[in-house]
């Protein structure tokens, strides 16, 4: 008997384990920056410019925060920072499937 409940404390600890570690794996901004990186090629099949997506898209989350009224999280910042460098405003290298992808000649 002392056994089952040892069993099932350990059993419950790796649960619990296991869904922090999805948690945290989905809520990383690779996840979505990754989205971001989507968004821009669906966009340009639609036949829109790499800049002219990137510009509305961090529009959007800007503009989101604001009707929230709340400032841009962590993440957020990351993801402007980055649609900032592929729309051409910002001289920062985006970030792009994980690599810093270089924009200049």
């Amino acid at each position: 008997m002392q056994g089952d409940a040892i069993g099932i404390a350990i059993a419950d600890g790796l649960t619990g384990l296991a869904m922090t570690r999805i948690w945290r794996d989905n809520r990383s901004s690779q996840v979505e920056l990754d989205a971001d990186e989507t968004a821009i090629r669906v966009a340009l099949r639609r036949g829109y410019s790499e800049a002219y997506a990137a510009g509305h898209l961090l529009s959007a989350i800007e503009a989101v925060a604001q009707i929230e009224g709340r400032s841009l999280d962590f993440n957020e910042l990351i993801r402007c920072q980055n649609l900032r460098a592929i729309s051409g405003i910002s001289a920062v290298c985006p970030i792009v499937s994980g690599k810093i992808e270089k924009i200049w000649g």
